[in-house]
């Protein structure tokens, strides 16, 4: 048996082809897949390098439970899902904590195991989580709206303000995800004008650190000493520092985005480190476990399901399968431009 699946047999080469349908593991469901957003980790993947040749890629995504290797996943069958890619090692002390994000050793569908660009993709069923109501549609923002609500939750609480650098997915789904949560005023800085009515669609002031001082303009919604909570979603050096300029003293920076390269602090943000006595820190993915019904996953679903969340305002494209090789060049030449991608298989 064979599937129609976008496969990336060698650097920065993807190809539309048919290829077998994987075997079922013990423990194991396979899930035919509806939708599959695309994520710069995919852009990543592709254009920077792969663990692995010839690889699928692909991570967010929803489907229908099809097939399952044994009683584990028997009651997941024709059920509407989403699930979680990271695949603990299940015997450090961070997967026996089910805090799965920690494992060292854990594999992460879409990466090191064949992702969802594909008709079929096989999970453990214990990473399978019914949508429960939600639209295939508007679920494949769930596994990114996590990521966020996972760095939120690391703050020692809810801020009353806030600033989000990054108007990618990210940085919209985390501004949104703060008011959700309590926060009742985020800033959103970014490196150009080209998002700017969309996030002030969405109810938040907006910054262009290129052209504005966000310091002066923090001052001028009466946070003079900077706010207690930013989250880093761009993965710039200059979204760091801005982002460490931006804390107030006593002050949390998350750190969300992904650096591709290194990082060079400017002696102003080092020196506020220390003289604000921030408290700077990194977030990872997100933690599920089965079962645990206030997880990332579970409080993201929430969010989207009450409309807090808006998935549509996120969702700019939307291809078929067998147009994700010119897609994805696309994307890749316009880095920025989009919001997100969904492949609809």
């Amino acid at each position: 048996m064979k599937m129609n699946a976008v496969v990336l047999e060698k650097h920065q080469h993807l190809v539309y082809k048919q290829v077998p349908i994987p075997a079922l593991k013990p423990g194991e469901v396979r899930i035919a897949v509806k939708y599959c957003g695309v994520c710069g980790t995919d852009l990543h993947i592709v254009y920077d390098g792969s663990l692995r040749y010839p690889h699928i890629p692909g991570h967010e995504i929803t489907g229908v439970v099809v097939e399952a290797a044994d009683e584990e996943g028997d009651g997941l069958i024709g059920k509407e899902v989403t699930a979680y890619g990271i695949i603990g090692c299940g015997h450090c002390i961070h997967c026996q904590n089910k805090d799965y994000s920690k494992c060292q050793s854990y594999t992460f569908v879409g990466a090191a195991r064949d992702g969802g660009f594909a008709e079929y993709v096989n999970y453990p069923a214990r990473n399978v989580i019914p949508l429960a109501g939600l639209s295939l549609r508007s679920g494949a923002l769930i596994e990114p709206t996590a990521v966020t609500v996972h760095a939120i939750r690391l703050l020692r609480e809810i801020p009353k303000s806030s600033v989000v650098i990054g108007t990618g997915p990210i940085g919209l789904l985390a501004a949104q995800a703060l008011r959700a949560m309590g926060t009742q005023d985020t800033v959103v800085v970014g490196f150009s004008d080209r998002k700017a009515e969309l996030v002030r669609s969405l109810g938040f002031g907006f910054v262009n650190c290129t052209k504005e001082s966000v310091a002066e303009r923090l001052a001028a919604r009466g946070y003079a000493d900077g706010v207690p909570a930013v989250l880093e979603c761009s993965g710039q050096v200059t979204g760091l520092n801005c982002a460490l300029n931006a804390a107030s003293p006593g002050g949390e920076v998350v750190m969300v985005g992904i650096f591709e390269s290194d990082v060079l602090l400017d002696a102003k943000a080092c020196h506020g480190i220390l003289r604000k006595e921030l408290r700077v820190f990194g977030s990872w993915i997100s933690s599920h476990s089965a079962g645990q019904n206030d997880s990332d996953w579970c409080v993201a679903m929430d969010l989207i399901r009450c409309g807090k969340i808006d998935t549509e305002q996120m969702i700019t494209s939307e291809i078929e399968l067998q147009d994700v090789p010119a897609a994805l060049e696309q994307l890749h030449s316009a880095r920025g431009a989009d919001i997100k991608t969904l492949i609809h298989v």
